[in-house]
């Protein structure tokens, strides 16, 4: 029986509510034998292109060429497929600064002749401009953190943009918010003159954040949870860069020892402290590979996390992880062996030895929104929830 219109979405609604309990039970229990299927989300016309973000609800942002060859920016859910929604890049190459919350808002930037606007996008009343600048992060409130022409703000629908140094008295060079309203960055303050990892919340006011890595000549910030940890990189003297975390409690760890020549690139993580990336030899980076890391198995290599093997001719191949969500879910990129063209992608661990999700990624529509949702029941239950 098909199941069309109004049903479908109902049938979307129903198990993709699921979606909603990673806050409940994230950060306390992971499923330890998992593979990953790759979805590939398909194109707005053309070959290029890749996923930016996924939410908790299993939609996704990112950007795809049409055969101008021109980038524009799309959202995809499993019941309707991928929709451009009209923004515009330079080339299907260049980043948008995509993100995308569990209301189905996506910020991100457009690009023209004359200037580069941040954007604001919901399905109801489609893009609204914000001004000019680069998002680093969006939250459930619709809360977008971006530095622009005036530094580093924030930006609400109720009161447009802020500076963050004065709505939190610190000048932040990087600035993320979570959905706790917490808004975590590298940045300077009264209490910490020197630029360190400093986290500002209403209740509690500004916290000053663990070491700097000793070794390190220059730290990037990546990524900010709803544990009020932080995500960064330490690139160090000698030619090196290895992922680390600051906990809520202050404490620095940096991810692996690491090794020179080896640089490794955190791009996400989530709030069981999953974390994604890429790696590449000094001199090498267009043969980059891309990561994830877990407390419990170090660092694994994503493609032979795939079938459980290294890509075959007839397998697409993960050259790109740029999100994970709470469940796990990794937006990035892939490319079939016989393909001219990374295409946007989505990363889905299901049971190892269940033989239920083996086909997936040729799953559409209801079915394969039935099918996802079946996997985050297992989850849910693997859990005691």
């Amino acid at each position: 029986m098909s199941i069309r219109g109004g049903a479908a979405r109902m049938l979307l609604i129903g198990l993709l509510g699921l979606s909603l309990s990673p806050h409940v039970f994230a950060g306390q229990c992971a499923r330890p034998d998992v593979r990953y299927e790759v979805l590939m989300l398909g194109t707005l016309g053309a070959s290029g292109g890749y996923a930016s973000d996924v939410s908790e609800l299993g939609q996704v942002t990112g950007a795809s060429s049409r055969s101008d060859q021109v980038g524009r920016a799309f959202v995809w859910d499993c019941l309707r497929g991928m929709r451009n929604i009209g923004a515009v890049s330079e080339d299907h190459f260049s980043s948008m600064g995509l993100h995308i919350n569990n209301r189905g808002e996506v910020v991100g930037q457009s690009f023209s002749e004359e200037d580069i606007t941040l954007f604001i996008w919901d399905r109801r009343r489609g893009m609204r401009g914000i001004e000019s600048g680069n998002p680093y992060s969006l939250n459930d409130r619709g809360e977008v953190t971006f530095i622009g022409q005036g530094g580093t703000l924030r930006w609400t629908e109720a009161s447009g943009s802020v500076p963050l140094e004065t709505l939190t008295g610190i000048n932040y060079r990087e600035a993320f918010v979570n959905e706790r309203r917490e808004i975590g960055g590298y940045g300077a303050h009264p209490i910490a003159p020197d630029d360190r990892f400093l986290v500002w919340s209403q209740q509690r006011g500004v916290e000053a954040r663990g070491p700097e890595p000793t070794d390190a000549y220059m730290n990037v910030l990546r990524g900010f949870n709803n544990r009020s940890d932080l995500l960064g990189i330490a690139f160090l003297f000698g030619g090196a860069a290895v992922p680390f975390i600051v906990d809520r409690s202050g404490q620095l760890r940096q991810l692996f020892a690491p090794r020179i020549g080896e640089y490794f690139e955190a791009t996400s993580f989530n709030t069981l402290r999953q974390v994604i990336g890429f790696s590449f030899v000094s001199g090498e980076s267009e043969s980059q590979q891309p990561f994830i890391w877990d407390s419990r198995h170090g660092v694994r290599n994503l493609n032979m996390l795939v079938y459980g093997r290294i890509p075959g001719a007839n397998e697409p191949r993960v050259t790109r992880a740029n999100s994970i969500n709470e469940w796990g879910w990794i937006a990035g990129a892939a490319i079939a062996e016989s393909g001219p063209y990374d295409d946007p992608a989505l990363l889905v661990p299901v049971p190892a030895n269940n033989p239920r999700y083996r086909n997936l990624g040729r799953l559409r529509g209801a079915a394969l929104c039935a099918t996802l949702a079946a996997s985050q029941l297992e989850q849910v239950q693997h859990c005691g929830r």
